[in-house]
């Protein structure tokens, strides 16, 4: 009967363009809460016996608590929590939300209440006099990633304001601000959703903005030894003459590097806006503005390049690592370059829900792959190249969320995992090798929605791509989410496990290899 259903709706389909199921499905709101529910997994090919550990994979799940208003924005939905205790059986599946200082206030008046916003609440009715109340409550809402800092686990977003939560329970156990509890104290106006790792190390990195935003400011990197959040140290820091966003840096065996791009809020704005609908407050200076381009020794914190290159925006770093070429040093960074206005309108719900399918294979993301000449400072220090698609795929190189395999993080590598979305419906995994595009694979599903990619090495394996890949999907003509298990080597599918509750638009996910 299932697959009657399928043919009937894509048939139906056939004859409507901008037709498609299910997908308002996956920017709904999911409100259940789940604790040791067991899902077995339904096989294609036999599971990985050496597969066992904690995948967990957060993203907004609820747009309204019961009243009249709503977040126009799915980036403003509150994060929940999805974890499952992984094996070569099946799993075991929990979900809670994130119950944040804010989150409570809200649940318990059965109302969005005054606080900071991505985008509208509609509907919009908030005045001068809740700006006390707007700035008291703030935003910490922690949507974009979960991390372990040694003892705790975090989930975060660019601000530097994170949630400390159990990661047996997934309860809420408080809100940890750098500026109040971090020693020494770190009085911050922004920071990375991504902690990256120290190659070679235990340690975790992240930066923070300080300063007076439009006015004097600066960038500042922390090592956390041992991953240990409560007591980073600094490594070195740099003036930025333009505010900014950057919601992730790049990181070889010896560099962090910094683009910092022209684009930031405008802060007269987002006050006369009372910190609410900041989008609307995004200003793009790319056209006369360049990207300036940092790079720090993680040895001695000095800044050892400092370049530039056209206005840009990049949403993530893939991979960045060190080459010697005619005993020149260079660095090779590849970052996945969006267009600035997706950020405006990218999750916005009526903007996706009204999207419309013309049929186009491209949209408008670039991978670019910078080589850097650290010696030398003139411009042409700097060259952009894409990478080779040799199958003439398209979309093969214009994916976003890139994963690659954690051990090669640093190095030079040869396969990155993602995303590519395609006029907001057709959504494409990508398997890309970077050293013989000869060989790129793609996974796809007609109405089944994606994100992620999340790569799990085999524990020795000696080959990069000899794993696995977690991808949560929610399939459109059923409206139910399952966790996809492809072959890191082939891309083919081995098993599904279908979940007890829907994943609605998740962002990314973490892989613990121990059963937490």
């Amino acid at each position: 009967m299932k697959m009657i259903i399928q043919e009937f709706l894509l048939i139906f389909c056939l004859n409507f363009v901008s037709c498609q199921v299910g997908f308002e499905k996956w920017i709904s709101d999911s409100l259940d809460e789940l604790e040791n529910v067991d899902v077995r997994w339904e096989e294609s090919e036999p599971v990985p016996e050496w597969l066992s550990g904690t995948y967990l994979k957060i993203g907004p799940a609820i747009s309204t608590f019961g009243g009249e208003k709503s977040y126009g924005n799915i980036g403003d939905g509150w994060a929940k929590i999805n974890k499952f205790n992984i094996d070569n059986k099946g799993l075991k599946m929990n979900a809670r939300f994130i119950r944040t200082p804010t989150f409570s206030k809200c649940e318990e008046a059965h109302e969005i209440i005054p606080h900071m916003t991505l985008g509208p609440v509609i509907p919009d009715d908030w005045k001068l006099e809740d700006f006390p109340e707007i700035a008291s409550n703030g935003a910490d809402n922690t949507i974009v990633t979960t991390t372990r800092m040694g003892n705790d686990f975090i989930a975060s977003t660019d601000l530097p304001v994170v949630n400390i939560f159990n990661i047996t329970t997934l309860e809420h156990i408080h809100v940890f601000n750098p500026k109040n509890e971090s020693h020494p104290k770190i009085s911050s106006t922004a920071s990375s959703a991504h902690w990256r790792k120290e190659p070679g190390t235990n340690n975790m990195l992240n930066f923070h903005v300080q300063g007076t935003t439009g006015v004097w400011e600066t960038i500042h990197l922390y090592r956390y030894p041992d991953g240990d959040l409560h007591h980073p140290t600094e490594i070195g820091s740099f003036r930025i003459t333009h505010s900014t966003m950057i919601h992730m840096f790049g990181v070889s065996e010896n560099y962090a590097i910094f683009f910092i791009y022209p684009i930031a809020i405008d802060i007269v704005c987002a006050m006369e806006h009372l910190l609410h609908n900041m989008m609307e407050c995004l200003k793009w200076k790319g056209e006369n503005t360049s990207t300036d381009i940092i790079v720090m020794s993680l040895h001695t914190g000095d800044i050892v390049s400092h370049t530039q290159t056209e206005g840009l925006y990049a949403t993530h770093h893939i991979n960045a690592y060190e080459i010697v070429e005619d005993d020149v040093e260079k660095l090779i960074v590849d970052i996945v370059r969006a267009p600035w206005y997706a950020i405006t309108n990218s999750t916005d719900r009526e903007t996706m829900l009204n999207a419309e399918d013309t049929g186009i294979m491209t949209n408008n993301f670039i991978i670019s792959r910078y080589t850097i000449d650290i010696r030398d400072p003139s411009l042409s220090a700097v060259v952009e190249s894409s990478w080779s698609n040799d199958l003439d795929i398209p979309y093969i190189n214009q994916f976003d969320f890139p994963r690659i395999n954690p051990e090669y993080e640093g190095k030079p590598y040869c396969y990155a995992y993602g995303q590519a979305i395609v006029e907001t419906f057709r959504q494409y995994l990508v398997k890309k090798n970077i050293c013989d595009s000869s060989q790129d694979k793609v996974w796809f599903e007609e109405n089944h929605y994606t994100g992620e990619p999340y790569f799990i090495p085999r524990p020795g394996a000696e080959l990069e791509d000899d794993g696995v890949v977690l991808v949560v999907v929610l399939n459109g003509y059923t409206e139910q989410s399952y966790l996809l298990l492809l072959d890191g080597q082939t891309f083919e599918k081995m098993a599904t496990a279908h979940l007890p509750a829907i994943i609605p638009m998740s962002i990314h996910g973490t892989w613990i290899p121990e059963i937490l």
